[in-house]
């Protein structure tokens, strides 16, 4: 089974798969303290994502993300094959890991997507000229409805403290979130075909 796996993935997948395991690690190391180095490697992990699902799309036949969705017979039965030992070998990922590779690939999405949002609500990134937009727009209809300027301050910092709240909540708890879909991906993709291979296996180590 080792044997068919490493044949599934060239080497342009392999290097795909551990530089975003680094760029990963280094947002999470980088989250408090060095915070334009985690922003510069969130721009990264999108660039990944956007060149994995264009590949995954258009690329080779073992690299398209359709093959990692099975449906729930398969799924089932690969469950039944881990417990009797009667798994087959698999080139790329097997059902279980498969699923959760698009879990974790969605999710760096909501990662990178609520933090981008989260960065626009203090005016910086690509999208704070969308939200500056808003504000210019807000700005001038009260204007025109004669508010006070300095309501109009309070209600801009209150609106902008509320967009803050809600994506900073989102962009953690979806990055706590990835910390459980990449234990699984290792349990499912690395640990449980070990401690489930063929009976044939085991008898002959």
């Amino acid at each position: 089974m080792a044997a068919n796996t490493v044949k599934g993935w060239n080497p342009l997948l392999k290097f795909l798969h551990w530089f975003l395991a680094i760029l990963v690690i280094v947002a999470f190391v980088t989250s408090d303290d060095l915070i334009y180095l985690h922003v510069y490697s969130g721009y990264a992990i999108l660039g990944v994502l956007f060149f994995r699902i264009f590949w995954g799309i258009l690329g080779p036949e073992h690299a398209r993300l359709m093959n990692f969705i099975t449906g729930p017979a398969r799924t089932l039965q690969y469950l039944k094959e881990l417990a009797d030992g009667s798994q087959k070998g698999y080139t790329v990922h097997n059902p279980i890991s498969g699923h959760i590779i698009m879990l974790m690939l969605a999710m760096l999405l909501v990662i990178v997507f609520s933090g981008l949002k989260l960065y626009a609500a203090y005016g910086q990134g690509p999208l704070a000229a969308n939200a500056g937009m808003q504000i210019i727009s807000s700005a001038a209809a009260d204007e025109d409805d004669h508010h006070d300027d300095h309501n109009d301050e309070d209600e801009m910092k209150t609106k902008t403290h509320g967009a803050a709240h809600f994506w900073k909540e989102m962009h953690e708890s979806s990055s706590s979130l990835i910390l459980i879909l990449i234990g699984l991906h290792i349990l499912t993709c690395c640990i449980l075909p070990k401690l489930a291979r063929p009976k044939q296996e085991k008898k002959s180590g």
